[in-house]
């Protein structure tokens, strides 16, 4: 006789006790109705509850497709039926073949050779290793340090951490890990030099070009993310710094690592940020859009320059799932899709629709706001006089308060986004439709209105 007490079924309260649920105050989360999503179709997420709620930020920026792409889904199921798991040590497999010569494809200059991760902080360890160790294949000593942008974020694990280091998200490591250099970050929207676009000489990269000129000797590489900066405050940044940097990495002998994570595969615009400046990295790190959220991926690409280093030499680094045959069969529906679908000329519809309604949005609050590509992002602290979000701030509030006030708002309205501090972004599926956009003008409708009538009930 089985005596075991049946395990109850999970309620929200009860899940989140089990769940620690990433980048949430979890005291907080489970005081609180949170969505619990049971199924994802399209550009919509459906709740056990019966919500439906637009996906304004592609689920943490990967969702660049929409949810559940049939093409995708079938080529992975068929994958998954004639074998599961390939170690990439020592043998391949077709799909990662195939995926790799279409990366060489795109990616530009001889990005030709990829090593492929999970996700995006384990592809930036990848990328740093390399780095590292291309400097000691060719002989030279002591360059094993970094540089890398103020409020730059490169993902969760030390390595990366100490190229991404956020006091809010990791202050309790800073004595732990082994920080870089950092430059004063270019911010187009605060700029510290008080220039705007047409007097813009890119005086942010005096701060870099300081620190390059007295640590070059031991310095690997520079890691940026081009373009956006994204869990750092979406800052959007001149395409003619990269311009720079790539410059200043040549004259001091110094690799260039760009983590095009998050803006990878027409984010901004371009099929990778970087193609704005026409600069090409020495190692190009990507994933989330590379498989549109169908699959854990991420691969750091190296150029000739780096991977010709390792000749007769072995790189000691690998990730149980990197190169997963369903995942790469993702990857490769998902690039079909971007050619065939012609996603550029997409991005650039939506683009400029995009950023009708954040600049409606933005005005209507009386704050400052940017975009680009399909990133939008209002910073609801900086705030005209006279504007709304100015009276809420002179009434005390404080502005990041007043992001999750707004944010709050849009998920009733049917919007799913999460505030980054005082910035209220918005990161869609970048083949959203006139339908979506009503939908998200309606819950920035919502937004404003509620930071209308926030301390007056």
């Amino acid at each position: 006789m089985n005596n075991e007490t049946p395990t109850p079924a999970p309620t929200p309260t009860h899940a989140s006790n089990l769940t620690w649920h990433p980048d949430t105050n979890m005291t907080q989360f489970k005081q609180t109705n949170y969505p619990i999503i049971e199924r994802a179709q399209g550009f919509y997420m459906h709740t056990t509850d019966g919500r439906k709620l637009l996906d304004g930020i592609s689920s943490w920026w990967c969702v660049s497709l929409g949810h559940s792409r049939s093409e995708i889904v079938e080529r992975m199921i068929n994958s998954l039926k004639t074998k599961q798991h390939v170690i990439l040590g020592g043998m391949a497999h077709p799909s990662v073949i195939e995926l790799s010569q279409k990366l060489a494809n795109i990616t530009p200059g001889s990005l030709n050779h990829s090593f492929y991760a999970s996700d995006g902080a384990s592809a930036v360890e990848a990328a740093l290793r390399m780095a590292i160790q291309y400097w000691t294949n060719i002989g030279v000593q002591g360059k094993n340090r970094f540089i890398a942008l103020q409020d730059a974020y490169h993902g969760d694990t030390m390595g990366a951490i100490g190229v991404g280091f956020l006091e809010s998200f990791h202050e309790p490591l800073a004595e732990v890990v082994n920080r870089a250099h950092v430059a004063e970050s270019p911010n187009c929207l605060q700029c510290p030099h008080g220039q705007q676009p047409k007097t813009c000489n890119v005086e942010c990269f005096h701060s870099m070009k300081q620190i390059v000129t007295k640590y070059h000797s031991e310095v690997a590489a520079i890691i940026i993310e081009p373009m956006v900066q994204g869990a750092g405050g979406v800052k959007i940044s001149p395409a003619k710094y990269m311009t720079k940097l790539r410059k200043v990495c040549d004259d001091y002998n110094i690799l260039l690592i760009a983590d095009e994570i998050a803006v990878g595969f027409y984010r901004t615009g371009e099929l990778f940020a970087c193609n704005h400046s026409n600069v090409v990295p020495d190692i190009l790190v990507l994933g989330k859009a590379l498989t549109a959220g169908h699959a854990p991926m991420s691969v750091a690409i190296a150029n000739e320059r780096v991977y010709n280093s390792f000749e007769n030499k072995i790189f000691w680094h690998s990730h149980t799932f990197g190169g997963y045959p369903s995942a790469c069969e993702a990857a490769l529906a998902v690039l079909d899709i971007y050619k065939k679908d012609d996603i550029y000329s997409t991005v650039k519809g939506n683009g400029k629709e995009l950023r009708r309604i954040i600049h409606h949005c933005a005005q209507r609050l009386g704050v400052a706001h940017e975009t680009i590509g399909m990133v939008g992002m209002m910073k609801l602290s900086i705030a005209e006089k006279g504007g709304c979000m100015a009276k809420a701030v002179q009434r005390g509030e404080r502005a990041a308060e007043l992001a999750k006030v707004f944010t709050n708002a849009m998920v009733e309205a049917g919007v799913f986004v999460r505030p980054l501090g005082d910035v209220v972004y918005l990161w869609a599926p970048l083949t959203i439709e006139a339908r979506e956009f009503d939908l998200i003008q309606h819950a920035l409708n919502k937004g404003v209105e509620a930071i209308e009538s926030f301390g007056h009930s």
